[in-house]
C-alpha cells in the first residue's frame, strides 16, 4: 500500500504552484487566528474610543468583553504553533508564533 502523498486530500497537504506544500489545517487555524485579532484590535480601538471620551461606563463594559478575547486570541495562536510543530509545516512568511 502506497504512502498518501503531499497531494493526496487525505495528508491534507497540497502542493502548490512552485513546489510549496500548503496545509490546509494550517491554512483554517491561520484565518481563525487573524479573525480573532482583527476583533480583539476592534475592541481596543472601541475602548480607547470611550477612553478618550471620558466613557467611564463604556470602557469598563468593552474591558469585560477584551479579557475573554484575549483568552480566545491566547488559545488560537497556541493551537496555531503547535500544529506548525506537530505537523511539520511551514509557516506563512508574514507569521511569527
Amino acid at each position: 500500500m502506497a504512502d498518501a502523498g503531499p497531494n493526496d486530500v487525505s495528508s491534507g497537504r497540497k502542493r502548490e504552484s512552485g513546489g510549496t506544500v500548503q496545509c490546509q489545517e494550517r491554512h483554517r487555524l491561520h484565518e481563525q487566528f487573524q479573525a480573532i485579532q482583527k476583533e480583539l484590535d476592534d475592541l481596543v480601538t472601541q475602548q480607547f474610543a470611550a477612553f478618550r471620551a471620558n466613557d467611564e461606563r463604556r470602557f469598563w463594559r468593552l474591558n469585560q468583553k477584551l479579557e475573554p478575547m484575549r483568552d480566545r486570541q491566547e488559545r488560537a495562536r497556541l493551537a496555531l504553533r503547535k500544529h506548525i510543530r506537530t505537523h511539520r509545516c511551514q509557516p506563512l512568511e508574514s507569521s511569527r508564533f
